[in-house]
């Protein structure tokens, strides 16, 4: 019985995410009906698709095959965990403290933004039945919403430390730093 990740292969991740890896290709064959219906929808075989899903097969599903039982289904099970892996895993982006007139900006910009997102928001309801593809929409512009929001956050809170640092250094008699 061949093993998920052999032991033989160097992996990024710890073994527990490429078995959910696995179980989301399990998940996302069952909702498309199983093997045989979800080789229909896609690319290879049943058994190809079975194996995708096995704890004990090395081989894991290809993205353009995850890409079509997922436009089948209408459900991203594995990139919504290929994307949550991605932002578990990714290396802190540091965030530059924010003057007031780059917040001012941002949440402006986070206002215009806003207002768009209230705008689809509307349209997508307009006719009284809101759409997977209108959801799947609206989740994106959401997202993007509050990226933007948690930059300008992290902006300030950036921007608070260093001005406390500066006031600590000050109140000592130190030097202040020179600017970038």
């Amino acid at each position: 019985m061949r093993k998920a990740t052999p032991d033989f292969l160097p992996r990024q991740l710890p073994a527990s995410v490429y078995l959910q890896i696995k179980a989301a290709s399990r998940r996302l064959v069952g909702l498309a009906g199983g093997v045989e219906s979800g080789a229909m929808a896609t690319r290879v075989g049943k058994t190809a698709l079975a194996e995708y899903g096995s704890p004990d097969h090395p081989s894991y599903m290809p993205l353009d095959v995850a890409a079509d039982l997922e436009a089948d289904t209408g459900r991203p099970v594995v990139s919504d965990l290929l994307r949550r892996l991605a932002a578990e895993n990714a290396p802190p982006v540091p965030v530059r403290p924010m003057t007031a007139a780059e917040a001012l900006r941002a949440a402006s910009d986070s206002l215009t933004a806003a207002a768009g997102f209230a705008s689809s928001l509307g349209e997508a309801a307009d006719d009284g039945v809101i759409t997977d593809g209108e959801l799947a929409g609206l989740i994106r512009e959401a997202d993007r919403l509050r990226r933007k929001i948690d930059d300008i956050h992290a902006g300030l809170v950036n921007a608070h430390a260093a001005s406390r640092e500066e006031r600590h250094r000050a109140e000592a008699g130190e030097p202040k730093e020179a600017s970038p």
